[in-house]
């Protein structure tokens, strides 16, 4: 049953069942709970495993970059951790910031969009369709990518906290950017 699952496109329910020889009501039992699992999606009337681990081979580019961001974020936070001189170790926190927060969470909504746009197409343009999708790609992105930033994070807490005032700069600077392209595209749109 798994190998036919694991087919991109995925079995409907019928095919799923000649293939599992089971009767529907004892397949409908097994795919409702691999569903509540997690194990399992239903899209468009197909079965198929969710996507919990993707091979590298399978991803875009722009996914390979992502993936290897977000896998090499508690590596360099440890690398950083163990500079001894302070101003070095902090300047390239700082850089770690830029980087991981602002840089990559730009990749990652951009992966998180374009994976939903994609998925949209062809289907009912309402927003019921679109935040399943938006919550589907959130998970397989933005959460792993959280996580790992996250833990990157805390094993140099002692110096995040102590650059407090350079990371509210940095987050008072990039609201400041934000504000003004936000201003300029404001002032294209009226018409």
């Amino acid at each position: 049953m798994w190998n036919v699952l694991m087919q991109d496109e995925g079995p409907t329910f019928t095919q799923l069942k000649e293939q599992a020889k089971l009767s529907a009501p004892v397949l409908a039992e097994y795919v409702k709970r691999f569903e509540a699992d997690g194990f399992v999606e239903r899209v468009d009337r197909r079965y198929r495993l969710k996507k919990i681990f993707i091979p590298m081979e399978k991803l875009t580019d722009t996914e390979k970059k992502m993936r290897v961001l977000a896998s090499s974020a508690p590596l360099v936070a440890m690398m950083i951790k163990q500079i001894k001189d302070k101003a070095k170790r902090a300047s390239l926190l700082n850089q770690f910031l830029k980087l991981y927060l602002v840089q990559g969470s730009s990749l990652m909504v951009y992966l998180i969009v374009t994976h939903c746009l994609a998925e949209w197409r062809g289907k009912p343009q309402k927003l019921d369709v679109l935040l399943p999708l938006l919550n589907d790609q959130a998970k397989n992105w933005a959460v792993p990518y959280i996580q790992k930033v996250a833990l990157a994070l805390a094993l140099n807490i002692d110096d995040v906290a102590k650059n407090e005032q350079a990371l509210k700069d940095m987050l008072q600077g990039l609201t400041s950017e934000m504000d003004k392209s936000l201003k300029l595209m404001q002032a294209e749109v009226k018409p």
